[in-house]
């Protein structure tokens, strides 16, 4: 989906610049805050929650498992909407920078400022999310990719504001509040506000007890019960990197879940030797696409699918359920 995405506003750009598109042209700065919204919405987990929801209420009872299983590679791929749309975003941002800059003398220092600033922000951020970047300094994409993308939603928001009330025609300022909501891109930002703080209006920092076995596990309690087979998220910091794991939990109504935490990387093995007394963590999920489950686990990648698999409310029938071990990669 990444590349579809990119394939697709590198056409879209082309086409513009050949003259094909004159909307486009006019209203470059709202296929960046276009293209933003999308990027992050994506990456909310009240959105992706809601799709969730949705594929559950609408897909489960009556569709064939072919059908579902479409549904789920869809839901499984859809972050590549995250990182082509973000993508997108600074493909038109250094468009709309190009367009400034070739008639600076038409705009107001402040305006093009401010569209430099969120065009360097935008370019740092993916710049930091690059694969190589990614595997080799995971937390500094963490960090990078969380305050530079504050920080770019703020500069995007000052850019829409400035652009909107300088006055091309008579080179002054108009500060109308009635010409800016009827900017598209205006809105656009608008609407990404609640996607950035509701992401965080379930985090809560909890007493956490951590057991070390041995240095290559580490076993998590976590205050409140889960359906059995979800994931959790979990951050030292709450600031910082957020990693995600599979759960185990008796069912919503048990006091705890636990993670079982290999070591794998820098965070994993800081967990198992300096063991925490609490954990930044995220609540309320939802599950349930198949009526039957098979788990074929080779630890510990197996926290993400668990999502559209199935775990029965305490007052239903038991649902199937079965376990295959992998100890083939060694962990």
């Amino acid at each position: 989906m990444l590349f579809l995405v990119v394939i697709l506003q590198a056409v879209m750009i082309l086409v513009t610049l050949s003259g094909g598109w004159h909307f486009a042209r006019t209203h470059s700065s709202a296929f960046v805050t276009g293209n933003l919204l999308v990027t992050i919405a994506i990456r909310s987990e009240w959105v992706m929650r809601l799709l969730y929801w949705f594929s559950i209420k609408l897909f489960r009872i009556w569709t064939p498992l072919k059908f579902r299983v479409i549904v789920v590679a869809i839901l499984y791929h859809i972050g590549g909407l995250h990182s082509g749309c973000g993508i997108g975003a600074m493909m038109w941002l250094i468009l709309a920078w190009t367009e400034h800059i070739l008639n600076k003398n038409l705009y107001h220092y402040l305006v093009l400022a401010s569209l430099c600033l969120s065009m360097t922000v935008t370019v740092a951020t993916c710049f930091f999310a690059t694969p190589l970047i990614r595997a080799l300094h995971h937390n500094l994409f963490e960090i990078t990719h969380r305050f530079l993308g504050w920080l770019g939603i703020i500069t995007g928001l000052i850019f829409v504001i400035t652009s909107s009330w300088w006055d091309v025609n008579t080179q002054s300022w108009r500060a109308s509040g009635k010409h800016l909501v009827g900017q598209e891109e205006f809105w656009f930002m608008i609407f990404i506000m609640p996607l950035v703080v509701g992401q965080w209006i379930t985090v809560r920092n909890v007493p956490v007890t951590v057991q070390a076995p041995s240095n290559k596990a580490s076993i998590i309690r976590v205050p409140g019960g889960l359906t059995s087979g979800l994931h959790t998220r979990v951050s030292r910091g709450g600031l910082r990197e957020w990693h995600i794991f599979g759960s185990i939990s008796e069912g919503k109504h048990a006091d705890c879940h636990y993670i079982v935490m290999a070591v794998q990387g820098g965070f994993t093995r800081a967990m198992n030797e300096d063991q925490p007394e609490t954990l930044y963590t995220k609540t309320w999920k939802v599950n349930m696409l198949y009526k039957k489950k098979y788990f074929i686990i080779s630890f510990p990648g197996s926290s993400f699918p668990n999502s559209s698999l199935p775990s029965p409310p305490p007052q239903k029938s038991h649902v199937d359920c079965h376990i295959f071990l992998d100890f083939s990669t060694g962990e």
